[in-house]
């Protein structure tokens, strides 16, 4: 599952082998179900995170039944390690949600059925629809992470032969295998890195990126549910720029300067951001960029260690989407 490339903590893998991710023909990975982990995480107010799966693989600590309840709402949530969490269950943004929608007296009851998966990106995101497709679903929300999802898309698709990415130069080669144990370097820099080594290849990642969101689409009028696409900005994004020089110079010598890049050089990372939520509201999506609600709201809204979005960071994000989903819900 690629160590290093999220950090991924060691008790979650035994003898080199996740203990917790097997691999899917149509997701390409999924978790395992019935998994009981935990592992220390000191800036957690609780101390360590502890990782449950369900009888389908789902974040979730109750099972999922093959339908909803009669008169029940169904939201299934596609994403990568942001919306998997680096938090207990209970914390998570979809359980926020659902916590929030069954607090309404006389409202049907809504499930938001967490299926985020650690390294995952768009070409996962269909998968993961496909897979539970049959599960009754209102509303699919898929949700985009800036820092690293254009560089899933490009890696998925050069094995799929559908994108061919020049050979790296062996500077580029030894930088990454610096790299690959500094974890907040793949929530941003990596993605950068490989933009500015391949310009050329922006236009064919964001390409790719609209191909599999347009699959999503044709699922959803196949499927009968509605369809909503979030962008999750990063730590950089955020968080970086409330910082005092002396913070962003350190920050940069242990995330940026391992990779040869400077602050400016993470621009690209927005910048596609940016043409993809164009192009997407251009082609009729209903679209949320959690970038606004994100710097409105101040605070420490990611992990120092890992860059994922902590405690703080999923109860935004829950408040930021109540309404949207309430909104796509009210259609059904």
């Amino acid at each position: 599952m690629g160590q290093g490339r999220f950090g991924t903590p060691p008790e979650l893998s035994r003898g080199g082998r996740a203990a917790y991710i097997a691999w899917d023909p149509t997701a390409g990975h999924v978790h395992l179900p019935n998994v009981r982990l935990s592992w220390p995480w000191p800036e957690y107010q609780r101390g360590k995170v502890k990782l449950r799966t369900n009888n389908l693989g789902l974040r979730r600590d109750v099972d999922t039944e093959l339908r909803p309840p009669d008169g029940g709402l169904r939201v299934l949530v596609v994403g990568d390690s942001h919306v998997d969490g680096f938090v207990d269950n209970d914390q998570t943004f979809c359980q926020r949600l659902e916590e929030q929608f069954n607090q309404r007296p006389g409202s049907a009851p809504v499930e938001i059925l967490n299926a985020g998966v650690i390294t995952s990106g768009p070409h996962n995101y269909v998968g993961h629809v496909e897979r539970f497709f049959q599960l009754g679903l209102d509303l699919v929300v898929v949700v985009f992470y800036s820092g690293n999802d254009f560089l899933n898309t490009v890696t998925t698709a050069a094995l799929r032969g559908v994108i061919e990415v020049p050979p790296r130069s062996p500077e580029y080669l030894a930088q990454v295998e610096r790299a690959l144990g500094v974890q907040p370097v793949q929530q941003g820099p990596n993605q950068a890195r490989l933009f500015t080594e391949f310009p050329e290849l922006r236009e064919q990642a964001l390409a790719e990126v609209q191909k599999q969101m347009r699959w999503l689409r044709y699922l959803a009028v196949k499927g009968d549910f509605e369809l909503l696409v979030v962008t999750l900005p990063s730590k950089f994004e955020i968080e970086w720029p409330t910082w005092s020089a002396p913070q962003l110079a350190a920050a940069a010598a242990d995330y940026l300067e391992v990779l040869g890049l400077q602050r400016s050089d993470l621009e690209v990372n927005r910048q596609l951001t940016a043409l993809l939520l164009t192009a997407l509201r251009e082609d009729d999506f209903a679209v949320i960029d959690l970038t606004d609600p994100m710097r409105a709201a101040g605070g420490k809204l990611f992990w120092d260690g890992d860059y994922h979005l902590s405690e703080a960071g999923h109860a935004l994000v829950a408040q930021a989407l109540f309404t949207p989903l309430a909104e796509r819900l009210a259609r059904r």
